[in-house]
């Protein structure tokens, strides 16, 4: 039986510094977590949406040239889906009104927060991670910890792989599963000779 220890959140938006001035914090959520070094790390899920708001436009964010940019768009052009989704009249070309990165927090007990980074942890940089990437899973494979991430783009949503040995220094690898794949958790042992995963294959619409 899982006994809830507490009913507070651990991170909230208000305790993390937007990631450039003109943007906002909208969501902390879905952390990655392993212990390493007799401290956890969280690798937290940060959304944010820019702050200005123009009237009769709507900001759609993404990254280009591994530079985050800002698309301000007619909103009659648009059907709002929800706070989160919009979908273009012309094509119905899906895009979300915010983005995210993963950002890292530290903890002694797992219970209490002692820092979290003021600057992204891993940042959406390539194509396929256009809108952003979220959810990070942590595996402990060797001395290495595997981080499989949803990274989302025009093209569809997709779990790619990044690593590092030391919660300091992050490598990415690329794409491990095309689209509609995420939540992927990679086991970490093998079973017969192979690593296994278990993840989510979706059939929600291309975003």
């Amino acid at each position: 039986m899982i006994q809830r220890l507490f009913h507070q959140c651990l991170i909230r938006p208000d305790n993390v510094k937007p990631s450039r001035e003109d943007f906002e914090v909208v969501g902390t959520f879905n952390p990655g977590v392993a212990e390493f070094d007799n401290t956890i790390y969280l690798l937290i899920r940060v959304a944010e949406m820019p702050r200005e708001k123009r009237d009769g436009q709507i900001a759609l964010p993404r990254v280009e040239n591994r530079t985050g940019v800002i698309d301000w768009t007619q909103i009659d052009t648009v059907n709002i889906v929800d706070e989160r989704l919009v979908r273009f009249k012309s094509n119905n070309f899906l895009h979300l009104t915010y983005i995210s990165h993963l950002r890292l927090a530290k903890s002694q007990d797992g219970i209490k927060i002692n820092s979290i980074d003021e600057i992204p942890t891993i940042f959406p940089e390539e194509p396929y991670e256009e809108f952003g990437i979220e959810d990070a899973r942590i595996t402990p494979i060797g001395d290495r910890f595997y981080i499989t991430y949803v990274a989302v783009s025009r093209y569809g949503i997709v779990t790619a792989l990044a690593s590092t040995k030391d919660f300091l220094h992050f490598e990415k690898h690329g794409i491990i599963f095309p689209t509609e794949n995420k939540d992927v958790v990679i086991f970490p042992e093998k079973i017969g000779n192979n690593y296994v995963e278990i993840g989510r294959a979706s059939c929600r619409e291309r975003v």
